[in-house]
């Protein structure tokens, strides 16, 4: 059973220290689930990419659900179709906050949902703690869909995600979907690397 203390603040470690999330633990709760609000820094593409240990395309094999610290977290595994930055592996594990374990559903504000068979390009972050977490929650995630040319797309940001966005200096901001080809994200990425060498 999950113990929520209602309006306290907790500070967590889901992305890069200089990005915090703030998760206000008295969330809605609903039936056996529950819901937590999410506050994020908006991140720029160049930001990410600087920022990241990591910058993959991979398609989830398999997603687990696991309890961490009275939340649940889903820990997928991706097999690596492209790699930007990182050290060579043909697999990663990353862990998203949220999901559902038995009888228990928690939804995280601005966490993103990956679907197993779907194909994701991923900015992410390994901790001290040794956990491959995505930048920005749903702000490191672009989602692959092919046009009806055939053409690779990429999308992210939704507005719908449910998260409060605020830029660097505390302030808020519209979050707007982003959307571009594959070979536009492609090169953006590695401007945005050869910019931080």
């Amino acid at each position: 059973m999950l113990t929520v203390l209602l309006g306290k603040v907790v500070r967590t470690n889901f992305t890069r220290g200089c990005v915090p999330v703030l998760l206000l633990i008295g969330g809605i709760a609903l039936g056996p689930g529950l819901v937590l609000a999410t506050t994020l820094e908006q991140l720029s593409l160049d930001q990410m990419a600087q920022q990241s240990t990591e910058i993959v395309r991979g398609r989830v094999v398999s997603a687990t659900p696991e309890q961490r610290n009275g939340l649940i977290y889903t820990r997928s595994s991706f097999q690596v179709l492209e790699r930007w930055k990182g050290a060579a592996a043909a697999t990663v594990e990353i862990s998203v906050p949220g999901g559902k374990l038995g009888k228990l559903h928690q939804t995280i504000a601005g966490a993103p949902e990956l679907a197993v068979g779907s194909e994701y390009v991923l900015f992410l972050w390994t901790g001290p703690n040794g956990v491959t977490q995505v930048i920005g929650l749903t702000q490191g995630v672009f989602s692959l869909t092919a046009t009806a040319g055939g053409q690779a797309r990429v999308a992210a940001r939704s507005a719908a995600s449910g998260a409060a966005m605020l830029d660097s200096a505390g302030k808020p901001v519209a979050d707007t979907p982003v959307t571009m080809t594959l070979a536009d994200l492609d090169l953006a990425i590695r401007k945005a690397l050869g910019a931080s060498k």
